[in-house]
C-alpha cells in the first residue's frame, strides 16, 4: 500500500485548513512523512515518563523557560511532551504557528538567537502569542529518517546558544528518536508476530531489532588507536538483554564505556537506551569526569525506575598523543578494567565502584592509566569471564582470561586481540552461550 493509499494519511491530506491561514511547506504534508508519523503511534497519547526526562534534561542543559517534543501531522504541532507549559487548556497549535514546520522543511536543526529579526519565525503564532525571543529545535526522526517532529527549547528573551548546548540537544533529539523508533519496532515486531503466529519468531525479530538501537552501528576511526569490539547474544539471541557498549567524542576528548543492566526484554532494553544516551549527554558538558557522568547516570536510574533497577558500568576518557594515550578510568560495580602491556603482562587499574541504581550513597574511585605503544584496554562484561560449556562446568574466569592476554600478539591491532579472546572462549563453552557478552579493546 502506498501512503497516498493509506486512509489515515488521506484523511489527514482531506482536512481543509483554516480559511485564510498560511499553508505549510510542501515537506509537512509529504504522503510518507505523513504515513511515518501515523505509524509512530505518538499522535494524541498522554505524556509518558521518559519523553518527559529527555525534554526536562533538554530544558537544563540548554536553559530558557519551556520545552517540546513535538509531533506534527498536515495541520498541527502536538505537544507529547511539554515543560514549562501550562497544557491544561490543549496540547497542540496550528502547524503554520509552530517552528517543527520549519525543522521540517529544512531537514535540519533549528538554531535562531532573536526570533523577532529572522524572517522564518517573526510572524509565527508562537513567537507573537508567547513572547519566544529565541529557540533551538533537533529533528526527531522514524527508523526511515523521516523528519515526524522535532525537540526544540525556547527562551523568551533573546539569547545565543552555545556550540556545547547544541551538540547536547543534537544527542538528546536522537535519544527521542531512538524512544520512538524502539515503541515502533515493538508494534511491528507485534504485529509480524500475530500474522505468523510464531511467539519465538516475534521473540527473536524483536530482540534482533532492538539489540541494534542498543549497540553503534560500528566505532569510529580515532587517529592513533586501534579499536575493536564484539557483542555475542545469550541462548538463540531471542530475548534482549543489557549488555551494551560505546565509544564517542565528547568535550574534546574520546569516551569509552561497556555497561550491563540487570534483566532481560523490553524493560532491560529501555533501561539500556537511557544508560547509553545519559552517559553521552552528560560527557558532553564541560569538565566532566568519569566519575561526574556515572553519578549522573545514578540519578537518572533513581528519578525515573526508584530503586527498582540496577546496572554496572566502566567508564574511560583517553586522550591520544604522539607517546601513546593518557586516561582516567572509572568502575561502577563492573567487571576489573584490563591493560595488556606490549610485553604480555597484565595490570589491573585500582578502581573500585558500587553497582548504579539501589542506594542513594555512592562510592566511585577513578583510576589514572597509560597506553604506551602496543598496550591496550580491555573492557568485558562477566559473560566473559562466566562462560562454560553448560551447568555446573566450570567457568572461563579472570585466570584465563588473564592467560589469553597475556599471549604473544606481534603487529597485531585490536581486532587480532578480541578475536583471540573470543576464540577462547567458544573453545571453552562450546557454544553455550548462558549470558550475553560484549567485549571491546582499544590498542594504541
Amino acid at each position: 500500500m502506498t501512503s497516498l493509499q493509506d486512509p489515515a494519511v488521506a484523511t489527514l491530506i482531506r482536512t481543509p485548513v483554516v480559511p485564510g491561514a498560511a499553508q505549510a511547506p510542501t515537506a509537512v504534508i509529504h504522503p510518507d512523512r505523513l504515513l511515518a508519523v501515523v505509524q509512530s503511534g505518538l499522535l494524541d497519547t498522554e505524556p509518558e515518563t521518559c519523553f518527559d526526562d529527555l525534554v526536562q534534561l533538554a530544558l537544563e542543559v540548554a536553559g530558557g523557560e519551556r520545552a517540546y517534543f513535538t509531533v506534527v501531522d498536515a495541520h498541527r504541532s502536538f505537544w507529547k511532551s511539554a515543560v514549562g507549559v501550562d497544557a491544561s487548556e490543549g496540547r497542540e497549535i496550528r502547524v503554520e504557528d509552530s517552528v517543527s514546520q520549519i525543522i521540517i522543511a529544512t531537514d535540519g536543526a533549528l538554531v535562531i538567537e532573536d526570533t523577532r529579526c529572522d524572517d522564518r519565525t517573526r510572524r509565527l503564532g508562537v513567537v507573537t502569542e508567547l513572547g519566544v525571543g529565541a529557540c533551538i529545535g533537533f529533528p526527531v526522526r522514524d527508523e526511515a529518517g523521516h523528519v515526524i517532529g522535532g525537540l526544540c527549547v525556547m527562551s523568551n528573551v533573546r539569547r545565543s546558544w552555545t556550540a556545547q548546548q547544541q551538540r547536547a540537544l543534537a544527542t538528546l533529539a536522537r535519544a527521542v528518536s531512538a524512544e520512538a523508533q524502539l515503541r515502533r519496532a515493538l508494534s511491528d515486531s507485534r504485529a509480524q508476530a500475530e500474522a505468523m503466529r510464531d511467539a519465538r519468531d516475534e521473540q527473536a525479530a524483536l530482540a534482533g531489532s532492538l539489540q541494534e538501537s542498543l549497540l553503534p552501528p560500528r566505532l569510529p576511526a580515532i587517529p592513533g588507536i586501534s579499536a575493536a569490539a564484539a557483542y555475542l547474544p545469550a541462548g538463540h539471541g531471542v530475548e534482549v538483554v543489557g549488555d551494551f557498549y560505546d565509544l564517542f567524542e565528547a568535550g574534546g576528548h574520546w569516551w569509552a564505556v561497556m555497561g550491563d543492566v540487570c534483566g532481560h526484554g523490553v524493560e532491560a532494553a529501555k533501561l539500556t537506551a537511557l544508560a547509553r544516551y545519559t552517559v553521552r549527554t552528560e560527557a558532553a558538558h564541560p569538565g566532566a569526569t568519569t566519575r561526574d557522568v556515572l553519578l549522573r547516570l545514578h540519578d537518572a536510574l533513581i528519578a525515573q525506575h526508584g530503586r527498582t533497577k540496577m546496572l554496572t558500568a566502566a567508564l574511560a576518557t583517553l586522550f591520544p598523543g604522539p607517546g601513546g594515550v593518557t586516561g582516567r578510568l572509572c568502575s561502577a560495580g563492573h567487571e576489573p578494567p584490563l591493560i595488556r602491556r606490549a610485553d604480555g603482562r597484565i595490570d589491573v587499574p585500582p578502581t573500585r565502584g558500587c553497582v548504579l541504581g539501589l542506594t542513594d550513597d555512592v562510592v566511585l574511585e577513578e583510576a589514572d592509566f597509560v597506553l604506551g605503544h602496543g598496550d591496550a584496554l580491555v573492557l568485558h562484561t562477566d559473560g566473559v569471564t562466566e562462560a562454560r560449556a553448560g551447568r555446573g562446568q566450570e567457568l572461563f574466569g579472570d585466570d584465563r582470561l588473564a592467560e589469553v592476554l597475556t599471549q604473544r600478539y606481534h603487529g597485531q591491532n585490536a581486532d587480532g586481540i578480541l578475536d583471540r579472546v573470543l576464540q577462547a572462549v567458544g573453545e571453552h563453552n562450546r557454544g553455550y552461550h548462558a549470558d550475553d557478552t560484549a567485549i571491546m579493546v582499544i590498542r594504541a
